[in-house]
């Protein structure tokens, strides 16, 4: 299956609501538009959905969503193409308060264990944006603490941002863009 996620501009009134459609059949013909947020799951800001499908076939989805001001990471799961959803809130720490930084995330399967969801993402912990790893070993039902990745000083003012990852044959891999030569507040 191919799958495709969009959401209304950034400048739309709000709420604004994440949406995917699949192919079956390589784009030839697309599914009727489907939902992926709710009210309790709201998407923000138009925020694009990162999927991964994992091995035994389900499509694991994470996006931004809004709870009250705060901007968190919200989590999907659905083994039957979107015809229902699991979700939860993977990390509460989305926000990193400085619009020169750009706030990524990036979600992989373990190939030999499809159960194993990893995600990264650049958060702010301690005093400046970080890159932060959690990872769910029950297919997305519960996160793992935030485990910080950079190897910088921690609370140096300098953030850093913009994770990639990927997983293949074991090998679990992410990149950044590393300020840490740079000046605090850069």
């Amino acid at each position: 299956y191919l799958y495709v996620s969009s959401m209304p501009p950034s400048w739309a009134p709000l709420p604004h609501a994440l949406h995917l459609k699949y192919s079956p059949n390589g784009g030839n013909t697309w599914s009727n538009d489907i939902i992926v947020s709710n009210s309790s799951y709201p998407g923000f800001h138009g925020s694009m959905g990162i999927m991964n499908v994992s091995m035994d076939g389900a499509l694991h989805i994470v996006y931004t969503s809004l709870q009250g001001f705060t901007p968190y990471f919200a989590y999907a799961r659905t083994t039957n193409l979107g015809q229902s959803f699991t979700r939860n809130y993977p990390s509460m720490f989305y926000s990193v308060g400085d619009t020169l930084y750009q706030v990524s995330y990036s979600l992989t399967s373990d190939p030999q264990n499809p159960q194993n969801i990893n995600m990264f993402f650049t958060g702010k912990i301690g005093n400046d944006p970080d890159i932060y790893f959690i990872r769910s070993s029950n297919g997305g039902n519960n996160w793992g603490s935030p485990l910080r990745i950079n190897n910088d000083t921690p609370n140096n003012g300098i953030g850093q941002d913009m994770s990639w990852s990927f997983q293949t044959n074991g090998l679990l891999g992410v990149g950044w863009r590393d300020r840490r030569n740079g000046t605090p507040g850069s």
